[in-house]
């Protein structure tokens, strides 16, 4: 079983927002835990959480030590997933 993304297009890149509505493209984020692929909504006018956006939206990856790393995987399309 392959552990690398298979190619992924741009479009698929985004989701939308459950809360807002609004669409999200993937980033890295952080945790205490490390540095992943995911969504993150910052849509101030969300009522989620009233002029910060409705928050972590979505972990796609596993985590990375690095902020560098994470961003090296997402920009090469090789992030692992998150099963």
């Amino acid at each position: 079983m392959s552990t690398s993304t298979p190619e992924i297009e741009p479009e698929d890149l985004t989701e939308t927002c459950v809360g807002c509505g609004i669409t999200l493209t993937a980033e890295i984020l952080k945790t205490p835990a490390g540095h992943y692929v995911g969504t993150f909504c910052r849509n101030e006018k969300s009522q989620e959480i009233p002029g910060m956006g409705c928050g972590p939206h979505a972990r796609w990856s596993t985590y990375y030590p690095t902020a560098e790393a994470a961003q090296t995987a997402l920009d090469e399309g090789n992030w692992i997933p998150r099963y």
